[in-house]
């Protein structure tokens, strides 16, 4: 156990040295420093997966600061960095400089870089323990393809099954070797390697794990099925996500929790599939954000969430405490079992199965509100019953890293497409700003140091 210690801060240590400062020459060509580390054996390589911080916590909050789910008051907004407020705004002219490009560039891409050091050591390292090498590849695999989703969703635009996908997509870097050449792929070769490694990891890991901080089989088959669901592959969205339920489907019954606490979900709770959680949204998410008010009225009276998502204030206005990951102002990112059953849900009812559709529903939802009222699910018509999912989506998924996804991808169909507005008094004057379907702010731009020091593409806004 001591040597794991050891072992666990010498990695750390180095790989966030390594990663965190960029004033170095190369960007994503860093790596931690093995001549000190020196990972020789499958314990030194598992040490390396345990940095929990490091690894399920830290990525980009930009996922959810650009979403209509909640407003600032201006008295907040004032007291806001520029950066944060820019983001609020969806401001064209957003640069994300080195103030910011820690906090949403390298603690995700430090995520990659850790696990191509243990994909790239597991082909030197011999040992008798076939079973260890092949659970440590694949949750290499898994943490890599969760970190390059993550970024999919912020840095390059949303899947189209219309279309060849031939756009920009984010630098896949696969390798460990400092002097491999850095390029973006295309949104199509970006997908393609996580689906390829998802897949790949499926004949590595296990059923179940002891710790939520690790990847297993039903964690694989839920990231597959939020991959498949945005690419609007619906079929193959459905089977992952039901094979991810056949492991594991556990779902809490909010009839039986405490709703009055100032933080009603533990961390690591029950339903939480695989642990992940965004790192410091620059205060923009945070106590003194309120949540929209057309959101909040889409919770009646017997929902239950509406007690575990919101704090009211005297004045009507309403802040969220629900924060899922147990972790205040920390939205969660990780797989859960409640979105595996909306993906199920949506995915039944596009191939028209509706009836299977609401039993999915009825499953989710009589843990969510109060006993015996979820009946009028029978009374949703075969015509509303996706505009209902979607809905629900938004409800169950609030801050969950869902939002902004959803968006994105629903705004490719015309009568899900959706107008963001948000109104704030820049410079003196009192703006009126929209966000349209489609737009290209939809996209966030990668990191100017980044483009200086590697020539890859930036992101029009």
């Amino acid at each position: 156990m001591k040597r794991y210690k050891i072992y666990i801060f010498r990695c750390i240590l180095a790989i966030g040295i390594t990663v965190f400062i960029f004033s170095c020459n190369k960007f994503l060509e860093a790596v931690p420093d093995t001549s000190k580390v020196i990972p020789a054996t499958l314990d030194d390589l598992e040490a390396m997966l345990w940095d929990g911080y490091g690894l399920n916590g830290g990525a980009s909050g930009l996922i959810e600061m650009g979403t209509d789910d909640f407003y600032l008051k201006q008295s907040v907004f004032e007291g806001l960095e520029v950066f944060s407020q820019q983001v609020y705004t969806w401001d064209r002219g957003l640069d994300i400089t080195n103030a910011n490009i820690n906090q949403h560039w390298g603690s995700t891409y430090k995520k990659v870089l850790t696990a191509n050091v243990v994909l790239d050591k597991l082909k030197s390292i011999r040992s008798d323990d076939q079973a260890k090498a092949k659970r440590l590849e694949g949750e290499a695999l898994f943490i890599r393809s969760l970190a390059f989703f993550q970024f999919s969703q912020i840095f390059m635009d949303t899947f189209d099954p219309a279309t060849e996908n031939e756009g920009p997509g984010i630098p896949l870097k696969l390798s460990s070797d400092i002097n491999e050449k850095v390029f973006r792929s295309t949104v199509a070769q970006t997908y393609q390697r996580i689906i390829e490694d998802l897949n790949t990891a499926k004949d590595l890991l296990p059923t179940q794990v002891e710790y939520k901080t690790r990847p297993a089989l039903p964690a694989v088959e839920g990231l597959l099925a939020k991959v498949y669901l945005i690419m609007g592959n619906f079929k193959m969205a459905e089977e992952s996500a039901e094979k991810s339920l056949a492991y594991y489907s556990y779902l809490s019954d909010y009839n039986k929790l405490n709703s009055s606490l100032a933080q009603p979900f533990k961390t690591l709770n029950d339903e939480i599939v695989y642990f992940a959680y965004t790192g410091s949204t620059d205060m923009l998410i945070s106590y003194t954000t309120n949540v929209d008010s057309t959101l909040i009225n889409l919770y009646e009276q017997d929902d239950l969430r509406r007690k575990f998502f919101f704090e009211f204030s005297t004045d009507g206005s309403a802040t969220f405490k629900g924060w899922y990951s147990g972790i205040n102002n920390c939205p969660f990112l990780g797989i859960n079992t409640s979105e595996n059953y909306l993906i199920k849900a949506e995915c039944l009812v596009r191939r028209a199965a509706y009836q299977e559709a609401k039993n999915e529903l009825k499953t989710l939802l009589k843990n969510r509100y109060s006993l015996g009222k979820v009946a009028f699910i029978d009374e949703v018509s075969s015509e509303l019953l996706l505009p209902f999912i979607l809905e629900e989506r938004r409800k169950e998924l609030l801050f969950r890293g869902a939002r902004w996804s959803d968006l994105r991808r629903l705004n490719r169909e015309g009568k899900f497409q959706t107008t963001l507005w948000r109104e704030a008094i820049v410079n003196g004057e009192k703006k009126r700003i929209s966000l349209v379907p489609n737009d290209k702010r939809y996209i966030y731009p990668i990191p100017l140091p980044v483009i200086e020091l590697t020539g890859v593409v930036q992101n029009e806004r």
